[in-house]
């Protein structure tokens, strides 16, 4: 489904500011070139949510519809070449689909994982299906699980980040990154942990009384490259001490080597009064329903348990997003306010740092593969469209 297909939609990078978040910038500014819109407002075009996407050497990709419980698969023009799956519980169906992703590291095979049969679906690049392979529920260490891969390594070993084991309350020893079997669901080991996850606890007088996403994370974000042969982990935390505002990335293989690490030092950004509240405000109001559903708090209870399990952070995180490359390179995106465009960083593999590119205010970076960016935007009613960028100077 092509909307359009335009020459240059950006201008270079020039009105960008080039210092409004970090200390140091890449040499070089780069436009997003040749863009490719998928999707309509409305009509046969029309998409639903967007799940997750896996772009493809070539230019093209596959991405999920979960309302539909499709995929789609568009070519290097961004055409609809085919539809994948449909709801059902049969061979190529899917119930509740989750992520997909190159089987080990090739674009010739993907999967697609569906959780409530807990199975991955094998395709064939052309969309046949091939088989399923049982996800099995990996434990590890009494504390961790895992429900899902997050990527498939070229030795079929997959790599996720886990999480605490229901009943498991206190969550001080960090999420460890772990390698797996398939379908056996045996751990082979830690690749890495992070301290935290963008998942919070909130607590009132000392327990647990209910569980979500942070509204303004500024936990590790781990990305991955589509092979499954490289870990990044940036740790974008506000309140270090000690060594002042910087983004530290580490690079890691698949057994857990470090391929190379930087810090990037930037200036902290404070946040709007107006925004925190407005951000804050609706989120404990859900909360506050959520509470008296329940009937364990009273509403003023939930405000305060809300407000001390979950602070409004010393300043804007830094960085919003990440997406790695098969070849290792990063796309770093970094926050800026509602409704203003970003910066994104091309950091080689070695962690040069080899470009700025401006994304345009509304788009949120869903993958980075060969010299094209995938993005997906939302208008006022939600409706989606997906973006392919090309990278060049």
């Amino acid at each position: 489904y092509v909307l359009a297909v335009t020459a240059v939609v950006l201008p270079a990078c020039a009105g960008a500011d080039r210092a409004a978040t970090s200390l140091e910038a890449p040499p070089e500014e780069w436009r997003l070139l040749d863009t490719v819109r998928i999707g309509s407002v409305d009509g046969p075009d029309a998409l639903t949510r967007v799940g997750a996407l896996v772009a493809l050497p070539g230019g093209g990709a596959w991405f999920t519809q979960p309302m539909e419980q499709i995929v789609r698969v568009v070519d290097v023009d961004g055409r609809l070449v085919r539809s994948v799956g449909r709801r059902g519980q049969g061979p190529g169906e899917f119930t509740a689909m989750g992520p997909l992703g190159l089987w080990r590291g090739s674009p010739d095979t993907i999967w697609v994982m569906d959780w409530m049969p807990r199975r991955l679906s094998l395709f064939t690049a052309d969309g046949a299906f091939v088989r399923t392979v049982p996800m099995p529920d990996v434990s590890w260490a009494g504390h961790w699980r895992v429900d899902q891969p997050d990527v498939v390594g070229p030795d079929g070993v997959p790599l996720a980040l886990a999480r605490y084991a229901p009943g498991v309350d206190n969550w001080e020893d960090g999420f460890p990154i772990l390698r797996f079997t398939l379908p056996e669901g045996e751990v082979l080991g830690e690749v890495a942990r992070v301290e935290r996850t963008a998942a919070v606890q909130i607590r009132w007088r000392g327990d647990v009384v209910a569980t979500g996403a942070h509204p303004m994370p500024d936990a590790p974000i781990v990305a991955y490259s589509p092979d499954g042969r490289f870990v990044a982990i940036v740790d974008r935390s506000t309140d270090r001490r000690g060594a002042g505002p910087e983004v530290r990335i580490a690079v890691l293989e698949a057994d857990g080597d470090t391929a190379w690490a930087k810090p990037i030092a930037y200036v902290p950004e404070p946040i709007p009064a107006a925004e925190a509240d407005s951000i804050w405000g609706e989120r404990i109001a859900s909360f506050q329903r959520f509470a008296q559903v329940e009937g364990r708090l009273t509403a003023d209870d939930a405000r305060q348990a809300y407000r001390a399990s979950l602070p409004v952070p010393s300043h804007r995180p830094p960085v919003e997003s990440v997406a790695m490359s098969s070849d290792g390179r990063l796309l770093l995106v970094w926050s800026a306010a509602p409704g203003r465009p970003r910066q994104a960083w091309v950091i080689a593999p070695g962690g040069e740092l080899v470009a700025l590119v401006e994304v345009p205010a509304g788009q949120q970076v869903l993958a980075f593969e060969g010299h094209h960016v995938w993005a997906v935007e939302y208008d006022e009613m939600g409706v989606p469209v997906v973006v392919r960028y090309g990278v060049g100077r």
